[in-house]
């Protein structure tokens, strides 16, 4: 292949990447605008809201928003999200800045098209979940919709035995097996 014809193929891969999305990364959430914007999605956790903003940076954060709530993306911009709770006025300002790693990643964890399943989960999970509090023997999987994933920079220590840091007590999450300890 001529090197013409190699630098055309590389900018066609770097067009099609870029318009599939994939490419969105960063503070940049426009490049997944066309995914979310006017779609009414699900809450796939508790999210905590303080007068009517949020952060992408939810983990640990009492939830506000009762997971499976039905949201309308009402605007994507660049570092902003903008919800609606399903037939009320209220709307949640999401600031997306400095998200990691990128759009696509946090909204697939945050809005989904059904409500999560609880079915398989403890008495305690459920009650950890409808409060959006943590106690001690709640699975993983029930602190996740409880209050949120862990920021991504987290994701291998929170795969692991022990420990996050959070800012709720500024200790650990610790584990035993696949329960809080």
């Amino acid at each position: 292949m001529t090197k013409a014809g190699r630098l055309f193929v590389f900018l066609s891969a770097g067009v099609l990447v870029g318009s599939s999305g994939l490419a969105a990364s960063g503070a940049d959430c426009k490049a997944v605008k066309g995914v979310y914007e006017g779609r009414e999605l699900r809450l796939q956790h508790n999210l905590w809201v303080d007068d009517n903003e949020a952060s992408w940076v939810n983990f640990m954060k009492q939830g506000d928003i009762d997971i499976g709530t039905p949201m309308l993306v009402r605007k994507v911009k660049s570092d902003e999200v903008v919800l609606q709770v399903a037939g009320q006025k209220r709307q949640i300002e999401i600031s997306m800045e400095d998200v990691m790693p990128d759009c696509q990643a946090v909204l697939a964890r945050m809005l989904g098209p059904t409500a999560p399943s609880l079915d398989g989960l403890s008495e305690k999970d459920r009650d950890g979940i409808k409060r959006g509090a943590l106690a001690v023997g709640m699975s993983r999987r029930a602190i996740l919709l409880a209050v949120g994933y862990p920021p991504y920079r987290y994701k291998k220590p929170f795969s692991g035995q022990t420990a996050i840091n959070h800012d709720v007590t500024g200790g650990e999450l610790t584990f035993a097996g696949s329960t809080f300890a």
